[in-house]
């Protein structure tokens, strides 16, 4: 975007200095960069670079000053003749990157990413670039979440950053180019400065031709972007610090700075004052006011930030906003964020070239939660480009948004758009309740520690015992809760990828007291399983259990004492399921007090159902032949007297037996092969007394190899004998179920 220059002026602003004699033409391009008018720097650099002079320096110079008026095509030529040189720095290398991935030249951005990681490992930027593939998957299964409009009222110029003044009203800013006695023009990029305009709706995409704010509000420097409270007709605004008279930083510099302006009765923002958070050596702007108008979220890159601009926060205390607080290193980056927006519930969106994306700035969104924003979400494709996607707004149910980019197709410099969002921004919950585990009730303030992508938060439960939280789908989460005189306890759960909430309940024991825990689940949908039986036995006694809504057990042992070792034999029965038998061996040590049986045994259920494969639903060992033989091994005879067992216990289920060979000798002797096996596996069940009309047998042959099968290949060091056993097998599919 050509309003780059906003992200830019945060660190430098406008350069005022004295006049001197006319330099070289070398000293005077750099003079000229040295005063932000990259725009004549380039023309400079340019000429001298046609003539070999000083080509490495000027490279870099002209690289950052492409950069600098985000003409990244340009940026991209002069990185890649300057890096040649060898001596170009992490930052270098980063910005060459992300010049590449503007322009689509993704795989050699992904090369210099690598360079910047190596060059500054610990840099949150070359962090998230070790997740790239999984990062850039979800961002572009969202492409068709949106549908995307320019907006009418786009010039061949500048538009960006919308905010609403109400229903049927819309302020942008946008490059005033009317008619003046003095042409204002920002030395930067020979534009002109930025005023505030107010564009009337018609429909979501068509409004009215935009009309130049009145009163003192567009003063001869910058203005915008800025938020209107319409509860006090106050703007909030980006300005230059520019007041009565322009006040400069101790180097000279022109800061921004937020005012608010209030309109008169004749319709004229004319009372302007300043919103005092910094003094004038750093610069603030970009203000997004919360819908309760308590906090004022801005941009800045005063100390402390993490990068070069970063996302800050004050709140309002006794009519006066509080000292500013950073956002933290889960929002901010070493890269830059600003634009933000913060909707109606206080989730925050923002732009942002440090957490990885498409390329330039991206749109992000941080829900709000546990008063605090910690998982980031990139809005995806569609709303976000290889180019800049900044400056956006939307509506509560966020099902519009109005954002402004300088994508390819668009009329200007930089554009505003409207998207329709055709999918909900969905986040994942999950849900955590503590309990005792010999009382049952609900442990408020209990501490409980997430673990999940490497990243670790903790939290409280409230005072009913309950924390709820953001999870990311897909991904392996731990759980560990702790509480004064309970002993801690720990559990790993999977995340499907789903954005289905979740609910997991941790037991805690207080110390010295043990308990054994078991948790059914259906292994498919991984729902709970309710009024399961567990049955435990020792060589004394059986003890049978039925777990509960949530499918599980806790079981005291009030005799056990650390040292002892539990010796069980266990098994599960569910009607509608394949019951499961186990044995556990463990020893009783000062590690933990809850001894889970799932931390050792696979208490997923598989459901009886018409194409359940029997042998995964109870761990039962394909039958396995040697090469070109159709006899029952005996190996293979222990696997079918398993299934002879499930047929005398299910005695309404038939199956099929599917017989299997791997690709050596031709495909007719191959089936004719495979029918032999299949035909010499149902005659061993049926000389266990199995009736023959509750099996059906069939040879496929070659057909269902499970391995790349290598025949032509004589090494079998490429193709070993053991890759072409898994092939020759039996196999039992339930194929009816008789009521």
């Amino acid at each position: 975007m050509k309003t780059i220059q906003l992200i830019i002026v945060f660190c430098f602003g406008i350069l005022f200095l004295g006049q001197s004699n006319e330099p070289p033409k070398l000293k005077r391009a750099n003079k000229l960069y040295q005063d932000f008018a990259y725009a004549e720097a380039i023309q400079l650099y340019e000429e001298l670079a046609s003539q070999g002079i000083e080509i490495e320096f000027i490279s870099e110079k002209l690289a950052n000053s492409y950069r600098f008026i985000n003409d990244t095509k340009n940026a991209e030529k002069w990185y890649k003749n300057f890096v040649n040189f060898g001596k170009f720095s992490a930052n270098d290398a980063f910005y060459y990157s992300m010049a590449l991935r503007s322009n689509g030249n993704v795989q050699e951005a992904d090369k210099w990413m690598l360079k910047f990681k190596e060059m500054n490992a610990n840099d949150s930027r070359a962090k998230e670039f070790l997740s790239k593939d999984q990062k850039l998957a979800n961002i572009k299964k969202k492409k068709n979440n949106y549908r995307i409009a320019n907006l009418n009222f786009n010039t061949n110029g500048i538009e960006f950053s919308p905010f609403s003044m109400n229903e049927q009203q819309l302020g942008i800013v946008a490059a005033n180019s009317s008619k003046q006695i003095i042409k204002r023009e920002f030395a930067w990029n020979k534009t002109p400065f930025l005023d505030f305009f107010t564009v009337s709706k018609i429909n979501d995409t068509t409004f009215s031709t935009p009309e130049r704010l009145k009163g003192k509000i567009n003063s001869k420097y910058h203005e915008g972007p800025g938020h209107y409270v319409a509860n006090d007709s106050i703007i909030f605004f980006t300005r230059n610090n520019y007041l009565t008279e322009k006040k400069l930083s101790k180097d000279g510099i022109l800061k921004l700075k937020i005012f608010k302006s209030q309109k008169n009765k004749k319709g004229k923002w004319n009372k302007i004052e300043e919103v005092n958070l910094g003094n004038s050596n750093y610069s603030f702007g970009h203000p997004s006011i919360s819908a309760d108008g308590n906090k004022l979220f801005f941009t800045s890159d005063m100390p402390g930030s993490i990068g070069g601009t970063d996302i800050w926060m004050v709140e309002k205390k006794s009519k006066r906003w509080s000292s500013p607080i950073n956002l933290g290193p889960e929002v901010n980056t070493e890269g830059n964020e600003m634009f933000p927006f913060v909707s109606i519930n206080g989730d925050l969106f923002f732009a942002s070239n440090g957490h990885f994306g498409l390329g330039g700035l991206d749109l992000f969104y941080a829900p709000f939660k546990n008063n605090e924003y910690k998982h980031i979400y990139n809005l995806g494709e569609g709303i976000n480009s290889p180019k800049d996607d900044f400056g956006m707004i939307a509506n509560e149910g966020l099902t519009k948004i109005y954002f402004s980019s300088n994508r390819d197709g668009g009329k200007g410099d930089d554009d505003i758009y409207f998207a329709n969002v055709l999918a909900p921004i969905q986040i994942k919950l999950l849900t955590i309740k503590v309990k005792d585990i010999a009382t049952d009730s609900y442990l408020a303030n209990t501490k409980v520690t997430i673990e999940q992508n490497n990243r670790t938060f903790t939290y409280l439960t409230n005072n009913k015992g309950e924390l709820e939280l953001i999870i990311e789908p897909g991904s392996e989460i731990k759980l560990t809760a702790s509480l004064a005189n309970y002993k801690n306890t720990a559990t790993i759960i999977p995340s499907d990828e789903s954005f289905d909430p979740m609910t997991e309940t941790l037991y805690l024991a207080q110390d010295n007291q043990f308990y054994l825990s078991a948790a059914v689940k259906d292994f498919k949908t991984k729902k709970a399983i309710e009024n399961s039986t567990i049955i435990i036995r020792n060589k004394r006694k059986k003890y049978i259990y039925t777990t509960d809504v949530n499918g599980e057990i806790f079981i005291p042992l009030p005799t056990v004492k650390i040292g002892d070792t539990l010796n069980y034999s266990v098994s599960i029965e569910k009607e509608g399921y394949f019951g499961k038998e186990f044995t556990y061996k463990q020893l009783i040590d000062t590690t933990k007090n809850v001894y889970s049986l799932n931390a050792e045994l696979d208490f997923n259920l598989h459901k009886i159902e018409k194409g359940a494969e029997i042998g995964k639903a109870i761990n039962i060992q394909p039958i396995y032949f040697n090469l070109d033989k159709d006899n029952i091994r005996r190996d293979a005879a222990i696997e079918l007297d398993k299934i002879v067992a499930i047929l005398k216990k299910y005695p309404n289920i038939n199956i099929e037996l599917g017989s299997h060979t791997d690709c050596r000798a031709s495909a007719e002797y191959n089936d004719d092969l495979s029918e032999r096996r299949a035909e010499s596996s149902k005659n061993y069940i049926i000389s266990k007394g199995i009736d023959a009309s509750r099996l059906y047998w069939k040879g496929y042959g070659e057909t269902k190899l499970v391995n790349k099968c290598e025949c032509d290949l004589i090494d079998t060091k490429h193709y070993p004998e053991k890759l072409h056993q898994q092939n020759r097998r039996t196999e039992f599919v339930i194929v009816e179920i008789e009521q």
